[in-house]
């Protein structure tokens, strides 16, 4: 009975030092003071000074164990890139407790769904231009500032930050991951040998907000860094899916006239690869052994989208041509059934202004209601493991335990076959257990290819 009292008061208290931060640090009258309801601490908060309001957005740092720095490092980068003109968030400083950064909040928007043609183009050609601007920064300025070393080997300017999230799969992994092993084995035999350029990075890049035709600015830089980059390049076409960009063609084009860079399709496959499995490798460890405060069922969700969308990529650079129309078995839901309906029917209606973890509990009894009545949903993947390794197997434990020392052995001459294995593995399980549940941009019709981007950038 005392747990919500305890929560409200932890809540205030925050407030209260946030509030006294401003006071102190920004000499400016708060007029307007909002939480933000997410799972990440977050507050909107609008202030006057000098005769002026401008509002404010102070980031709490996360509760996981990633990214692997501190929220300084993310400051520091955004700082760099403000005095070279790009467009970012002011960073006004660091409140020490609680941890958050106190920076400018951004006007805009970063949905395209309701944007004007001629506005959608005007836009992605902007970002462009900052992302390119960006990347014209000397690198020993984000290397001063982060206390950074410039990448030198092919590995490092490739790599990015791949090896410190390996690290931390490494140092999680708990039970087999044949689909990660592939991508893993896959990423070291094709390292670009031939890539020197370095840049500052954004990496976790394609993230900014726009407003009446202009980008107003880019945010997110948590795992900034130094490295290739058509690192930065290979995976906006992947989050502006996200964001219902469409054909985001006109970046592509704009950046490759800003910079004189060449867009090549294997290069940006392999950085949106790596990149991209980086998602399974920082949640392994809450996959495998989850803590009592684990937003699991958000990571399941990021897991199987992962994997979906690297393989696709993966199969456009290789030229192999794969289906999302895959058939499931019909439901059978077991005896205990009713008692799932009974436990959703408890909960309130929904509400856009509830708790995440009331959100996050009405999600999570779904996906237990369909898991329950398609419980064989896994049978394929059971006869797909034992046609390709030739062991039969009995549950997903021993499937993935057989098909990841396969995948340890295998040369490059299983890809074909392993890739087709894994997308219907994961299609099947987002089709069966995820819709509505998770947002999942691969089944949209403007799932981009990096093929036809690469072709329309060079002219082709």
């Amino acid at each position: 009975m005392s747990a919500p009292f305890a929560a409200d008061a932890a809540d205030a208290e925050k407030d209260a030092k946030v509030r006294d931060w401003i006071a102190r640090n920004i000499g400016a009258e708060i007029v307007r003071f909002e939480q933000q309801p997410r799972w990440r601490g977050g507050w909107w908060v609008d202030v006057k000074k000098d005769g002026k309001t401008f509002p404010l957005y102070v980031r709490e740092e996360r509760k996981e164990d990633y990214p692997p720095w501190p929220l300084e490092h993310e400051a520091g980068a955004l700082q760099v890139l403000e005095r070279h003109g790009v467009p970012v968030p002011h960073v006004w400083g660091i409140i020490d407790d609680p941890h958050a950064t106190v920076m400018d909040a951004l006007p805009g928007h970063c949905d395209f769904a309701q944007v004007s043609e001629a506005e959608r183009v005007a836009v992605l050609e902007a970002f462009a231009e900052a992302v390119a601007r960006q990347h014209a920064i000397p690198p020993r300025e984000l290397a001063e500032a982060l206390n950074l070393k410039i990448p030198e080997t092919p590995e490092d300017i490739s790599l990015g930050c791949f090896k410190i999230c390996e690290e931390m799969y490494l140092k999680g992994k708990k039970l087999p991951e044949p689909r990660v092993e592939f991508l893993r084995q896959w990423v070291y035999r094709n390292i670009p040998r031939h890539r020197d350029r370095v840049s500052v990075l954004s990496v976790d890049s394609g993230q900014f907000l726009f407003q009446d035709g202009r980008v107003t600015g880019l945010y997110d830089l948590e795992y900034a860094c130094l490295g290739d980059p058509l690192i930065d390049v290979a995976f906006i076409p992947l989050r502006l899916s996200m964001h219902n960009a469409g054909d985001v063609s006109p970046f592509f084009r704009r950046y490759a006239e800003r910079t004189g860079d060449t867009l090549e399709l294997d290069v940006l496959a392999f950085h949106a690869v790596w990149w991209g499995l980086c998602t399974p490798f920082i949640l392994t460890a809450d996959l495998h052994a989850p803590g009592t405060q684990a937003k699991y069922f958000e990571y399941a969700g990021w897991y199987i989208g992962s994997i979906i969308s690297q393989l696709e990529v993966l199969a456009d650079a290789m030229g192999i041509v794969l289906s999302k129309e895959l058939d499931v078995p019909a439901p059978r839901p077991t005896r205990w059934a009713k008692m799932i309906d009974v436990m959703l029917g408890r909960l309130p209606a929904p509400d856009p202004a509830e708790p995440y973890d009331l959100t996050e509990q009405r999600k999570f009894l779904t996906f237990v209601q369909r898991a329950d009545a398609q419980r064989d949903v896994e049978a394929r993947y059971f006869a797909d493991v034992e046609a390709l390794t030739g062991r039969a197997v009995a549950d997903w434990l021993e499937a993935d335990t057989v098909l990841e020392h396969f995948v340890l052995s295998a040369g490059p001459e299983h890809d074909e076959a392993l890739i087709r294995l894994f997308h219907s593995w994961a299609v099947t399980q987002a089709r069966t257990f995820l819709p509505g549940l998770a947002h999942l941009p691969m089944f949209d019709s403007h799932w981009p290819k990096l093929s036809r981007l690469v072709a329309a950038a060079n002219g082709a």
